[in-house]
């Protein structure tokens, strides 16, 4: 898949990065290996002017609650569908800067054309299309879940321009974390996180608020909510479809409707508690032994929960604890795709 695998740092408490790219392959293969590895979450076509060889390359960097990528691509044509949607399971936001190229897309009836310097707000929450000249990118992936009292106006941004002062700043301060990214430490991931959600707060707030939350579709809307209900009340027992729809005050065919492309409401509240499960074991703050922490979730079952806590993951609960403890994020294997990589994302 072209992907060469993690990077070895000196130091361990150093922030781990993922490499993918298609220069270890043939030259006729390297277009086919790049369209699978982004398949789950995008459709791609390659530009006339790349028959042969095809170069791509991304280098990512986890920082728990976000994620971020520097890219560089050949030009192509892209399309995320409602499939997409319905069947990745991610529907993150993509903060990225165009460093390099030229760039036009189009979601519902915006339509965003950049060039080098732009910012990019874009959600794959929401089917689009587009295609690229040779483009450069950094790029943030922001998680629904870790971002609530900023989705709105994230989603309010969606596929437009946004200009101003503040989103210069914002835009200096991704390329220097860019820049100086490798050289961070764990122990820094909150504070870059932190002072982060701020800047995009007061950069992002002036050109949502005169958009408006009114161009947001109704689902979209209803979705919001119940997921901060969810996370309000992760860990209360009576948490579950019933109690969902009696707060919002809809039907169970409407919240299975609202959940279809995460798997179903069930599935999508033990992937939340999971991910809380996930953020205590790791802190070393938390005294608590593991067993305890899971059931505070409402997993009873231990080895049940340690599979399920592996399979999202890539480590164990003993793991994360023991890497939690020494300063250390725990190591999962590589990533397969590019949706893999994403769904890694653990709780803020």
């Amino acid at each position: 898949m072209g992907i060469t695998g993690r990077t070895t740092v000196d130091c361990s408490s150093r922030i781990r990065a993922d490499r993918f790219t298609t220069v270890t392959q043939q030259r006729r293969d390297q277009f086919a290996y790049w369209k699978e590895w982004v398949a789950p979450l995008v459709d791609i076509e390659r530009d006339e002017s790349t028959e042969g060889g095809y170069f791509a390359s991304a280098r990512g960097h986890d920082l728990g609650s976000l994620h971020f990528a520097s890219s560089s691509m050949d030009p192509m044509q892209y399309r995320h569908t409602e499939d997409h949607v319905r069947a990745s399971g991610i529907d993150h936001w993509c903060l990225a800067i165009l460093k390099r190229g030229n760039e036009i897309s189009r979601a519902g009836d915006r339509v965003l054309t950049s060039s080098a310097g732009s910012l990019q707000v874009r959600s794959f929450a929401y089917p689009f299309v587009g295609r690229s000249d040779g483009t450069s990118s950094a790029c943030l992936f922001l998680s629904r879940d870790n971002f609530p009292d900023i989705s709105d106006m994230l989603d309010a941004v969606h596929h437009i321009g946004v200009t101003g002062s503040l989103v210069e700043v914002l835009k200096e301060y991704i390329i220097t974390l860019e820049d100086y990214i490798k050289t961070l430490r764990v122990s820094e991931i909150s504070l870059v996180v932190e002072s982060l959600t701020l800047l995009l707060s007061a950069a992002l707030k002036p050109a949502a608020n005169n958009i408006g939350v009114a161009e947001m579709p109704i689902a979209a809307g209803r979705f919001n909510l119940a997921r901060k209900y969810i996370q309000r009340y992760l860990a209360s027992p009576d948490l579950g479809a019933n109690s969902i729809c009696r707060t919002l005050g809809i039907s169970r065919r409407q919240l299975y409707y609202l959940f279809e492309r995460h798997g179903g409401v069930e599935k999508f509240i033990r992937q939340r508690r999971l991910a809380a499960c996930c953020k205590a074991i790791a802190d070393p703050m938390d005294h608590r032994l593991i067993n305890t922490i899971a059931c505070s979730y409402g997993f009873t079952n231990q080895a049940l929960f340690s599979r399920q806590f592996r399979a999202a993951y890539g480590f164990s609960p003993t793991e994360a604890r023991a890497a939690g403890l020494s300063g250390h994020r725990p190591e999962p294997s590589p990533p397969k795709t590019f949706s893999e990589w994403l769904l890694r994302t653990r709780g803020s």
